[in-house]
């Protein structure tokens, strides 16, 4: 069995969805309301409450964009995020760039192995 790992990992300043597709992996932390508690087990996005208390922090992995929202996991499942809650919550972000998923020194996307690098530094 091959051993898989990430090749590179950078933190960057902020998160938008144009990293998300660049990189093809962003991790988000966040510092959870207790409100996004309640909105989960009813189902609901996850969106800002007015005078929510911090529970604590959350990491979660980007893994779309569409018209509901933003789409991460989250205790295992789907969850649905408002651009609104990434905005008042987000303390960090993540880009992730691994060999892996190359082929000829590109990403499925198509971006070049050494710009998808030289990229993630200058996010840093």
């Amino acid at each position: 069995m091959r051993s898989k790992h990430v090749s590179v990992t950078g933190k960057v300043k902020f998160f938008n969805e144009t990293k998300g597709y660049l990189f093809g992996a962003v991790g988000i932390g966040l510092q959870l309301p207790s409100s996004a508690l309640v909105q989960s087990e009813q189902g609901l996005p996850w969106d800002v409450v007015a005078d929510a208390s911090i529970d604590g922090g959350h990491y979660v992995p980007l893994v779309g964009r569409r018209a509901d929202g933003l789409h991460v996991i989250s205790w295992g499942a789907i969850q649905l995020m408002t651009e609104d809650f990434l905005a008042q919550y987000c303390d960090e972000a993540l880009a992730y760039v691994s060999q892996e998923c190359l082929l000829d020194q590109k990403s499925p996307e198509g971006f070049a192995y050494d710009d998808l690098i030289s990229d993630l530094a200058a996010l840093a």
